[in-house]
């Protein structure tokens, strides 16, 4: 497949009218991957790239590096902007049962340490001699 100027144009203007689609935040992002690519990128963390047949899809991150917080079925459409509507809405989802499933993970190992509600036990252990709860510094637990 022989590449051409015109091939390179017509990413470069794919991208920049993909970011007028958007708004002006949007910045176009062009790259020859055996056939020029092309993106709007929105402050280095939402990418916006065409899929098949007139659609797009959204991804946020760099590389898949917010994978975990990913939503299922990442949507594809017709209209950019509504991508990216349903996937920042899909992240932020997924996000905040993530930080409620981290809080309650939190909650067990504070309990667990023994000291309810604050922080890792508010600075305070089970002494393994004494068996007593009791300050860090305690000086049992001390090494030698």
């Amino acid at each position: 497949m022989k590449i051409t100027y015109v091939d390179e144009k017509n990413a470069i203007l794919a991208a920049e009218e993909l970011c007028k689609l958007l708004g002006s935040d949007w910045k176009p992002r062009v790259w020859h991957n055996g056939v020029w690519c092309y993106e709007a990128v929105y402050k280095g963390v939402i990418h916006v790239y065409p899929h098949v047949k007139g659609t797009f899809f959204c991804l946020i991150g760099e590389c898949g590096m917010s994978a975990i917080l990913a939503p299922e079925g990442v949507p594809h459409l017709s209209d950019p902007a509504e991508v990216v509507r349903l996937t920042v809405e899909g992240y932020k989802n997924k996000w905040l049962a993530f930080k409620r499933e981290q809080e309650a993970f939190i909650q067990a190992g504070e309990e667990c340490l023994g000291g309810g509600s604050t922080p890792f036990g508010a600075g305070t252990v089970k002494c393994p001699q004494c068996k007593k709860r009791t300050q860090k510094n305690h000086k049992k637990l001390l090494p030698g």
